[in-house]
């Protein structure tokens, strides 16, 4: 569930890029073959949430014990999001009317005042590379 929220949330700000008029090729990272892997990791991500307890459905294999623990996670998320959504009444934003540029100028003033680290030793660097 975690994932899929991750991938609705990139699909938003790509659309909202797209909706204003802004390139991808500004951003200082962009991942290769986007948009298309996070449509898939999304689909990925629902089939397993989908079939995760699918063998509770065999016969003479429901139980509670087979059946709630792969799925109490779809109506907990679904409970804490449409419950915040309902109690602080929010909504989702507009494309036309999200807010991609607070903020910014702040993070690109500070940019050039961040240190290098440069890499001491062999696993520093390996760790460098990794991260």
């Amino acid at each position: 569930m975690i994932w899929s929220s991750i991938c609705v949330t990139y699909l938003r700000f790509y659309h909202g890029l797209r909706h204003h008029g802004i390139s991808r090729d500004t951003l200082p990272y962009k991942s290769p073959l986007q948009p298309f892997l996070a449509y898939f990791a999304l689909c990925f991500c629902v089939v397993v949430a989908f079939f995760n307890g699918f063998d509770a459905f065999f016969p003479g294999k429901f139980s509670a014990k087979t059946f709630v623990p792969p799925y109490i996670d779809i109506p907990i998320f679904a409970a804490l999001f449409f419950g915040y959504k309902i109690v602080k009444k929010t909504r989702l934003v507009p494309l036309a009317d999200m807010d991609l540029w607070s903020g910014k100028a702040e993070v690109d003033a500070l940019e050039g005042t961040w240190p290098e680290a440069k890499p001491g030793n062999f696993l520093q660097r390996i760790w460098s590379w990794v991260a």
